[in-house]
């Protein structure tokens, strides 16, 4: 999960970067990175919670993260709005994922299973 958030990190350079191609690349590494690190989130769950539970965390997830893009789009065009410029959006989507990583090592330090009555 750490490399995955890891090579997410140059997309805060997409904004700089002097050719397309090189914005193009960079987007691409970006969106491999965001596969990476979801397809870990999955796993996680599966690894946290037992069978019986996994569909109904994933789906809580999934909610969320639906909410979170629905906020994401209002956040992006307020911020377009304000300050005429994509940089702040595409720095929010290169550090995005280590804070996501940062927050989830915190919430849960040692992996173990949870504990479900």
């Amino acid at each position: 999960m750490f490399i995955a958030a890891l090579c997410a990190l140059p997309m805060v350079t997409v904004a700089s970067v002097p050719k397309a191609w090189m914005a193009v690349l960079l987007i691409g590494i970006g969106t491999a990175a965001h596969q990476a690190f979801s397809s870990n989130i999955f796993t996680m769950i599966a690894d946290m919670y037992p069978r019986r539970a996994v569909a109904t965390i994933a789906g809580m997830g999934g909610a969320a993260g639906s909410l979170g893009g629905i906020l994401i789009a209002q956040a992006t065009g307020w911020t377009l709005e304000l300050t005429g410029s994509y940089v702040p959006i595409v720095i929010y989507a290169g550090l995005g994922y280590m804070i996501a990583f940062v927050i989830i090592q915190l919430l849960v330090p040692k992996m173990a299973p949870a504990p479900l009555r």
